[in-house]
């Protein structure tokens, strides 16, 4: 889905486009909920770059299908694009089956999140 000559833009275009039509697949079934009932305290932040990926598929195996044949996260997952980033949130339950990928990631291009990276993102004014 992210290809190396993308623009920055066309990027948070392609992370927005997948939350709305997110939002609207919800909304018309009517399990959008009108408050968050996710705890994301109960889960960690995921970092993808697609700039520094192989798509060797290494992560696929270990991690049961969480990371597909390019080392990217599942699109339910995803946030938002920063920082040469795609940000996911992982649940907790998920946690395990994520680090089996990251674990085997030869090129590093996913990783969890640092509180650094995430408060950078707070005060850049990402939401």
């Amino acid at each position: 889905m992210f290809e190396c000559r993308q623009t920055l833009s066309e990027r948070i275009a392609i992370v927005e486009d997948v939350a709305n039509r997110r939002a609207g697949l919800l909304k018309t079934t009517g399990r959008y909920p009108s408050v968050s009932q996710a705890d994301i305290t109960q889960g960690r932040i995921l970092l993808y770059s697609p700039d520094g990926n192989l798509c060797d598929g290494a992560a696929i195996y270990p991690s049961k299908g969480f990371f597909d044949v390019d080392n990217m996260p599942p699109w339910d997952t995803w946030v938002c694009y920063a920082n040469g980033h795609l940000v996911s949130w992982v649940p907790r339950i998920l946690e395990e089956l994520a680090s089996a990928g990251i674990e085997v990631n030869p090129e590093q291009c996913i990783e969890w999140s640092t509180p650094t990276f995430v408060n950078s993102l707070i005060n850049s004014g990402v939401r």
